[in-house]
């Protein structure tokens, strides 16, 4: 195993808002880090707990695909709330699918053939003003029609499987839900995550199980008042049944703590 020290040059001016840093531009620089040699990778976001045997992820077939990816729960279509605000004046159909990034099986040869880095960095720029989910939504503003969907047990959201009806019955989109089983990857989506606040799921137990092996074992979120208001709403049916509210909220943070990568930035790797 070796480590990769992307470039980060062409960062300059893009959007960043809120817990992001710039970091997250650097699955779009994926294609170039990699040697030319290596025509497919797997992406995984680190707000993951991985399940499954990833091999299985690795077999699926990529070719004629850019992208192997799921459906995003919160935004499922390019003309959703938080999908690509360019949506109509590039000509993309509002109702066509829109994908998370945080697990991606890239077929690094066609993002390497058109260039996928340059493209959703030129609409990043353009639209720099209005994006919202910052590189996911750049990918999904060039990769339109370009990817295919996998089972969601691939990307599984714990929050979605709790709003997925309330989800389904306001908006009247369908999200297939056939499989009940077990996630073969389990994604922390959202901005409450195991090591922000005492979660009370299984999942974020497992979490806490698995950092235990690490040297952080034993480390777990202070409890002061803060995270204990959210431990309960975070399980509370309000978040359940209204989580608008706390999508509001996130646009509020993002007009407030909005700016854009500086060159100084960039040079000290923040």
């Amino acid at each position: 195993m070796y480590w990769l020290r992307p470039q980060r040059s062409d960062f300059s001016g893009l959007p960043i808002w809120g817990r992001m840093p710039l970091v997250t531009y650097d699955r779009l620089m994926i294609a170039r880090l990699l040697p030319a040699s290596i025509s497919k990778a797997i992406w995984l976001d680190a707000d993951l707990l991985v399940f499954g045997d990833i091999s299985e992820l690795w077999n699926l077939d990529v070719s004629g695909s850019h992208v192997l990816a799921v459906r995003d729960w919160l935004i499922p279509q390019l003309g959703s709330r938080f999908g690509v605000a360019g949506c109509k004046k590039l000509g993309r159909d509002p109702e066509a699918g829109y994908f998370n990034a945080g697990v991606m099986v890239i077929n690094l040869e066609l993002w390497r053939r058109d260039d996928i880095a340059a493209r959703a960095l030129a609409y990043l720029k353009r639209y720099r003003d209005r994006v919202f989910f910052l590189d996911q939504e750049g990918l999904n503003a060039v990769l339109a029609g370009k990817w295919r969907q996998i089972d969601r047990l691939w990307n599984w959201s714990l929050f979605a499987e709790r709003q997925e009806l309330s989800y389904q019955n306001r908006k009247g989109i369908t999200i297939d839900n056939n499989s009940r089983q077990d996630p073969h990857i389990l994604h922390f989506t959202g901005n409450l995550k195991p090591w922000n606040y005492n979660g009370s799921t299984v999942y974020d137990e497992i979490y806490y199980q698995y950092l235990d092996m690490t040297v952080w074992a034993n480390w777990r979120p202070s409890r002061g008042w803060k995270r204990t208001l959210l431990h309960k709403y975070a399980s509370s049916n309000f978040r359940q049944l209204y989580y608008g509210p706390e999508q509001w909220l996130m646009y509020l943070q993002r007009m407030f703590s909005r700016r854009y990568i500086s060159v100084d930035e960039i040079a000290g790797g923040q």
